[in-house]
């Protein structure tokens, strides 16, 4: 009998509990003025650049004293209709690793097929053409040049 009351408590106390903060609907905020509107003035440290429909922006970057030019570029290509020629690699030799997305990449006449994890090469003065065939393609290449 105790337990019929305390589950029927229970039931009752939960049902009242949901009516209690009512559920009219409320309208959202007003839009700020114009003038109350203030942009950030954050700029991330390593942001990330535009160029020819890819993005790309430098991780780190070093140099020795014999002129070997060792940079890490991060890139993210969108998802196109076709091959997309990566510059940013053009004159240096590369080793890519593959981080998200599918596609197929062209080292000059050679495919190579991408998805996550893969890791390839490309050697100095090769072009490099990518097409994202998923959502998108995120990379990371090390790039190499002995000057």
């Amino acid at each position: 009998m105790l337990k019929r009351y305390a589950v029927a408590s229970v039931l009752a106390i939960g049902a009242s509990g949901c009516t209690l903060f009512g559920s009219e609907r409320t309208d959202p905020l007003p839009r700020p003025a114009p003038d109350q509107l203030r942009p950030s003035k954050y700029e991330p440290e390593n942001a990330f650049e535009l160029t020819g429909g890819v993005s790309s922006r430098s991780a780190f970057s070093t140099r020795n004293d014999s002129g070997l030019q060792v940079e890490v570029r991060d890139f993210i290509v969108p998802r196109s209709e076709g091959p997309v020629e990566i510059r940013q690699i053009a004159n240096r030799a590369a080793l890519i690793e593959v981080r998200e997305g599918t596609g197929v990449a062209m080292r000059g006449e050679s495919a190579v097929q991408l998805a996550p994890g893969v890791v390839f090469t490309v050697s100095e003065g090769t072009s490099l053409r990518v097409h994202a065939t998923g959502e998108g393609l995120t990379f990371r290449a090390h790039l190499y040049r002995q000057e």
